[in-house]
């Protein structure tokens, strides 16, 4: 659902980068996974662009700190909204090749900056930064891991693969 970016303030709360700006499960009462526990959500509330979060037990900066750049997850129960959808924690990891089977390396990030996200790809080639549009995404198979694209014209250097 987000990364833990770092305390705020003395009481425990903490800055988190949510990957859905609305984030719909960082809601009072609900429970999220962090660094691998269970944490009941006390308060949640936006705040320039992150979410400030209260998590019952956590009530110090030091606990908050020890937080800093985890994973927050959701639950099972969250569900994707429509078959062609993936969480982030999906996509991390998956090797991603041309229709033309020119592999260009692994997702290692997945930034959502406005219109559409943008893919982060490390391989052999270096980095290329993948539009997830339509026109570009042609398939993502999480059983295979593998997503299968176009690229778009000047997108790659081929002379490094």
């Amino acid at each position: 659902m987000g990364l833990v970016l770092r305390p705020h303030g003395l009481h425990g709360e903490l800055r988190v980068h949510a990957f859905n700006p609305d984030a719909p499960h960082m809601q009072a009462g609900g429970r999220v996974w962090i660094g691998g526990i269970g944490w009941r959500i006390a308060e949640a509330r936006p705040d320039r662009g992150a979410w400030l979060l209260t998590l019952q037990g956590v009530e110090r900066r030091d606990d908050a700190e020890a937080l800093r750049d985890s994973l927050v997850e959701a639950p099972d129960e969250a569900v994707r909204r429509a078959e062609d959808e993936f969480f982030v924690h999906e996509l991390l990891g998956l090797e991603v090749v041309t229709e033309a089977g020119l592999e260009l390396g692994n997702i290692v990030e997945v930034m959502q900056p406005g219109a559409n996200d943008v893919y982060v790809v490390v391989g052999k080639g270096g980095e290329v930064l993948v539009p997830a549009t339509e026109e570009v995404v042609r398939s993502i198979d999480l059983a295979a891991r593998r997503v299968v694209i176009t690229p778009l014209v000047g997108m790659l250097d081929e002379t490094r693969y």
